[in-house]
């Protein structure tokens, strides 16, 4: 499977840990492929890069990002909107 680094969006996982108010999304426990300088990945402005099974989050990393990890994260907010 291709995946266009162009349709790819990196944010700081640790900016996303944050606690915030307004309209957010939130992740608990979900299995995250992270890139070697921490950021999450946004798949075409809407699919975070994440699963909440470890299996399926390993699989697909080995099949689209092989060099990448997957980290499991307590929790994430992410803006609603996407």
């Amino acid at each position: 499977m291709l995946i266009s680094v162009s349709n790819i969006t990196k944010f700081k996982l640790e900016d996303l840990q944050k606690p915030k108010t307004g309209l957010y999304m939130i992740y608990v426990d979900h299995w995250w492929i992270i890139d070697k300088d921490g950021n999450v990945l946004l798949y075409l402005d809407h699919s975070w890069q994440c699963n909440s099974n470890e299996n399926v989050a390993k699989t697909f990393r080995d099949k689209v990002y092989p060099d990448l990890d997957v980290v499991q994260v307590p929790v994430v907010y992410t803006p609603y909107n996407y």
